[in-house]
């Protein structure tokens, strides 16, 4: 069994940041915080992409979802959910992407690309 890297003390501005744009500190950022430089670099390439407009921002929230149970990750598609009700999307069609192939929300009304 791998030991589990104990959380770092993040500062407050960092906390509230974080608990504003996600709903809560996620606890891979309080195990980088080991590192600040590391963590810092990491949320910056992140906040960069966040910022990349060539795509619709409600069909970026519904991928990240999709893939997120696609894979898994329940804390993942979880924090999904908290920037999809801070755009506005229709959550009973955010709350359907795991399953949106058999989903009566049809994917083509709510900016999910259909495949099938």
């Amino acid at each position: 069994m791998a030991l589990r890297v104990p959380k770092a003390e993040l500062t407050t501005e960092l906390s509230e940041s974080m608990i504003l744009q996600l709903g809560a500190v996620p606890e891979p950022v309080e195990v980088m915080w080991h590192n600040p430089k590391v963590a810092e670099a990491s949320l910056e390439i992140g906040s960069k992409a966040g910022g990349w407009d060539a795509v619709d921002e409600s069909l970026k929230s519904f991928a990240h979802m999709a893939v997120a149970a696609q894979v898994g990750c329940s804390w993942c598609l979880d924090i999904g959910y908290f920037p999809a009700q801070n755009q506005n999307l229709d959550m009973a069609k955010a709350s359907q992407v795991p399953r949106w192939r058999e989903s009566e929300v049809r994917p083509g009304n709510s900016g999910i690309a259909s495949t099938a």
